[in-house]
């Protein structure tokens, strides 16, 4: 009896030991083929996935890093020389000049920035020396070679603004890096003569009644103070949002039957640097509108 079921024992054992192998062997099959299924179903998901990415040769893929504002203009200004000026006294004193590169609303502007002297002359002005280290002449050339606007600012502002219109009018907007509310304005209304009688009339009240007979009738202006120094030229305070601050203003004005010509400069700053003010406001007077430099 115990050989019978050493016997039946043997015989289980036997199956067991062929299903184990039968498993072992499935198991080993399955193991080398399914890399295979594997990676070609990665094929197929990556090719899949390459189709949709990829871009047809004719398509433009744009690098955001690279991409530029066409309409961004970047106001660079660089020395270019001196401008040389004196007062009663013969000798001549100077500062520095710098050429801003501006924009144009016709055509590609100048061929350069540059002024076709380096030194321009301004007679009958006068800087004190103390005041000197902080200022500078800046020039924005027209189309042409020569002519242009030479003003002078305070040193070390940048330009936010150096743009010349269709009709020739000029804004330039200088701005303190370190305190962005002070500020220097200059603007010419250029060839446009119905924006220069109309500023007349607003700047000068003498010429009010002329403005409107024009049939160019100017906007009143609350200036703060007003005084007026002679037939062409005016100063004026105006308010600022800074209390400690005035917006000092001066225009020139001329016309004559060939036409009106209006221009202003305004700056905006703490009222103890008035007499840098009106050193600025001097200078401007002396040249109040476009210049040609031979």
């Amino acid at each position: 009896m115990t050989k019978g079921i050493f016997n039946r024992r043997n015989k289980v054992w036997s199956k067991l030991l062929i299903i184990i192998v039968a498993v072992m062997v499935l198991l080993f099959t399955t193991s080398m083929t399914s890399p295979a299924v594997n990676s070609s179903k990665l094929n197929k998901t990556s090719n899949k996935q390459q189709t949709v990415v990829s871009p047809s040769p004719n398509t433009q893929v744009p690098q955001i890093d690279n991409v530029v504002n066409a309409e961004q203009h970047v106001y660079e200004t660089v020395q270019c020389g001196v401008m040389k000026y004196r007062a009663l006294k013969k000798e001549v004193d100077q500062i520095p000049l710098y050429c801003i590169s501006g924009k144009y609303a016709v055509g590609d502007g100048p061929l350069s920035s540059r002024l076709n002297t380096t030194s321009p002359i301004i007679e009958h002005l006068d800087i004190p020396i103390r005041l000197k280290p902080q200022l500078a002449a800046y020039w924005l050339s027209d189309t042409s070679l020569n002519g242009g606007h030479l003003v002078v600012a305070p040193k070390g502002w940048k330009a936010e603004e150096a743009d010349t219109g269709a009709n020739g009018s000029v804004s330039i907007k200088m701005v303190d890096p370190v305190h962005p509310d002070r500020q220097w304005v200059y603007q010419d209304v250029g060839g446009c003569q119905g924006c220069a009688i109309s500023m007349i009339g607003s700047y000068f009240p003498k010429l009010e009644a002329w403005a409107d007979q024009q049939g160019f009738s100017g906007e009143h202006v609350k200036f703060n103070s007003q005084s007026q120094r002679n037939k062409h030229d005016i100063t004026y305070t105006l308010s600022h949002k800074n209390q400690s601050y005035n917006t000092f203003g001066a225009a020139y004005q001329n016309y004559d039957e060939e036409g009106a010509v209006f221009t202003k400069l305004e700056v905006s700053m703490p009222r103890e640097q008035s007499e840098l003010v009106q050193t600025m406001m001097d200078s401007f007077f002396r040249n109040p509108s476009y210049s040609n430099w031979k």
